[in-house]
């Protein structure tokens, strides 16, 4: 059996932007709305391309939990720069403006949620982001071949199978132990704007490829000792290259306990 795992919460993001329609009535009042018989269409016939495109037998989606997400407690300003966790960080201060961003939420966008749980049983799990379950639903043992299908770059770090939706002629990518770990150790170095976590100063992705063996050549022990060098040499510490090790870690099978939400860190080997 051949299962698409599906990320959720990009789909319920571009969906809601898809149909979202803005009205103007005049010169001074425009509205929005949300056409969500439309928005159920839109993921009915981009489940069914899916299925035919990749030969799948069934699709399985996972969603984030709206309401914490355990990396705040390794990292407080973890994707603080988005609205709703700005609001969850500053409480109700009233001096606190939300600042409009491109990752403002569309209208739709919590209906469509509550569609993907209610219509297609979409899975969350308490404190994980939908990257975590794909990760870790991708590389648990047993349940036939399972394929992660989102265009975003983290799923890398996963080891398995991935389809990039925005890339289709790329086709499946099969990506090994190594290749997933060494992805792992290049977002330590070069950090992740769009959730709001640095990583060693001065580092971008040309320098980090160079400090990291090859794949071909890949040891864990040797890749820490570049990324720690790469930190101390910037003025930062070990320390600091852990915890963003850590928030970049998309979680893989046997690192959350699924009985106590425990998330198991990463630890270098």
């Amino acid at each position: 059996m051949r299962t698409l795992l599906i990320d959720g919460d990009i789909l319920s993001y571009r969906i809601a932007h898809q149909h979202q329609v803005a009205i103007e009535w005049d010169e001074e009042t425009w509205s929005y709305y949300g056409d969500k018989v439309g928005a159920k269409r839109s993921i009915d016939l981009w489940f069914s391309t899916l299925r035919d495109r990749l030969d799948a037998d069934r699709v399985q989606v996972y969603i984030s939990d709206a309401k914490w997400n355990w990396r705040h407690q390794v990292l407080p300003s973890y994707k603080g720069n988005r609205a709703a966790w700005q609001s969850a960080l500053f409480g109700n201060d009233p001096l606190f403006i939300p600042s409009p961003s491109k990752q403002q939420r569309p209208l739709l966008h919590k209906a469509i949620r509550d569609m993907l749980r209610g219509d297609y049983q979409a899975q969350q799990a308490q404190t994980l982001e939908a990257d975590d379950l794909l990760g870790i639903r991708s590389t648990e043992p047993g349940g036939g071949e399972r394929i992660i299908v989102s265009p975003d770059k983290d799923m890398r770090t996963i080891p398995g199978l991935l389809f990039n939706p925005d890339r289709p002629k790329e086709g499946i990518l099969r990506i090994g132990q190594d290749a997933a770990d060494r992805y792992h150790m290049y977002q330590t170095l070069v950090g992740d704007a769009t959730d709001n976590y640095s990583g060693c100063k001065g580092i971008g992705p040309v320098k980090a490829e160079k400090l990291l063996p090859s794949v071909d050549e890949w040891d864990p022990t040797k890749a820490w000792e570049a990324v720690v060098a790469a930190y101390e040499k910037a003025d930062q510490t070990e320390e600091d290259a852990l915890v963003t090790a850590r928030i970049a870690r998309v979680l893989r099978h046997g690192e959350y306990d699924e009985a106590t939400h425990a998330v198991r860190l990463w630890e270098p080997a």
